[in-house]
C-alpha cells in the first residue's frame, strides 16, 4: 500500500479569498477591494511582526519535528514588497521540508489546487492536509502521532483528526502577557483532513464546522498546539472570561508545557512579538493573515 503523503499547509500574508473574517459576508475579490486589503496587509508594521512570530514560533515546530516525513507548504503572494518576499524566500529555501509557492490566484482553493492534485495521485489517493497558520506551532511529537492516527482512519475517504488540547499566550496591547490552557476540538491549529476530492483543499471548510461534516477522531491526550493569541484577524479573547474550554494557567504550569511539547521555544520571550502600534497616517484594516476569526 501506497504510503500516506502529509502535507501542511501556512497561509502567510496571501492575498486572496480564504475563511477569513473579512470574506464570511462579502466574498468579493475585485481589484479595488483586493488593493485596499493589500495597502494593510503589506503595511511594513504588520509584516515585522509576522515575521518575528513565523520565525521565533512556527518556523522552529516545522524544523523541531522527530519524523521530517512531511511537506510544509507556505502560501504567499507575489505582491508582497520586494525585502520581505527575499527574506521569507530565504527562511525557507534552506530547509527541505519547508516549500514556498508564490501566488497570485485571488482564491486560495485555486491556488493549492495543482500541488494537491499531484500529491493527491502521488500517494495513491493518501494525502492528508494539516494547517497551521504562521504565528502557531505544532509540538515536536506531531508528526509521529498524526501518522499514528492515519492508521485508525484507513478506509475512510473523506475524514479528520483533531489535538483536543493546546495552550495559548495572549499579548494584547496595555495588557500583561498572560497564559491559558484549552480543551477543545477542531480548533484550527494542527488540524488534518483527508479529502477524496483531489483539488480540495482544507481550508474549503470552517475548521469548527468540519466536525459536523466529516468523520473524524479527536486525540484528548496530547498537548499538540501552541497558538498566539493577539491583534490580528481574529476575534479577541476577553482574558477575564475565557470561553467555555479554556482556562488561564499560571507561567509555571505554561513552562511544563514547553518543556514537555515544545522544548524548542524553551528560553524564548514572548514579550519581543508583540506587534508594534499601528502608524497613526495609516491604520491597519482587517486583513488576511492567516487567522481564521476563531479563539
Amino acid at each position: 500500500m501506497t504510503e500516506p503523503v502529509i502535507l501542511g499547509i501556512c497561509r502567510f500574508s496571501y492575498l486572496g479569498l480564504g475563511d477569513w473574517v473579512p470574506y464570511r459576508h462579502d466574498k468579493s475579490i475585485e481589484a479595488d477591494r483586493l488593493e485596499r486589503i493589500a495597502r494593510s496587509l503589506y503595511d511594513e508594521t504588520r509584516l515585522a511582526a509576522r515575521f518575528r512570530a513565523f520565525e521565533a514560533v512556527c518556523v522552529p515546530s516545522i524544523l523541531a519535528q522527530e519524523d521530517p516525513r512531511f511537506i510544509f507548504l507556505v502560501v504567499s503572494s507575489p505582491r508582497m514588497p520586494a525585502h520581505w518576499r527575499a527574506r521569507l524566500q530565504a527562511l525557507c529555501d534552506p530547509h527541505d521540508q519547508i516549500h514556498l509557492l508564490w501566488s497570485d490566484v485571488p482564491r486560495l482553493g485555486d491556488a493549492l489546487a495543482d500541488t494537491l492534485r499531484e500529491l493527491h495521485q502521488l500517494s495513491a489517493g493518501r494525502l492528508w492536509q494539516f494547517r497551521l497558520d504562521d504565528d502557531d506551532a505544532i509540538d515536536a511529537r506531531f508528526l509521529p502521532r498524526l501518522r499514528r492516527h492515519i492508521r485508525r482512519m484507513d478506509g475512510l475517504r473523506d475524514c479528520a483528526i483533531s489535538t483536543a488540547r493546546g495552550v495559548n499566550v495572549a499579548l494584547y496591547d496595555g495588557q500583561p502577557k498572560r497564559f491559558l490552557e484549552y480543551r477543545r476540538s477542531f480548533v484550527a491549529a494542527g488540524l488534518a483532513a483527508r479529502l477524496s476530492d483531489p483539488a480540495r483543499s482544507i481550508f474549503a471548510f470552517g475548521h469548527f464546522g468540519m466536525a459536523e461534516r466529516l468523520s473524524h477522531f479527536v486525540d484528548h491526550e496530547a498537548v499538540g498546539a501552541l497558538v498566539l493569541k493577539w491583534p490580528s484577524d481574529s476575534r479577541a479573547m476577553n482574558l477575564d472570561s475565557p470561553p467555555a474550554g479554556w482556562r488561564a494557567i499560571s507561567s509555571r504550569a505554561f513552562g511544563d508545557h514547553i518543556r514537555s511539547s515544545f522544548p524548542f521555544l524553551r528560553g524564548l520571550d514572548f514579550d519581543t512579538l508583540r506587534p508594534a502600534p499601528p502608524s497613526r497616517d495609516r491604520p491597519l484594516e482587517h486583513a488576511p493573515d492567516g487567522a481564521s476569526g476563531s479563539v
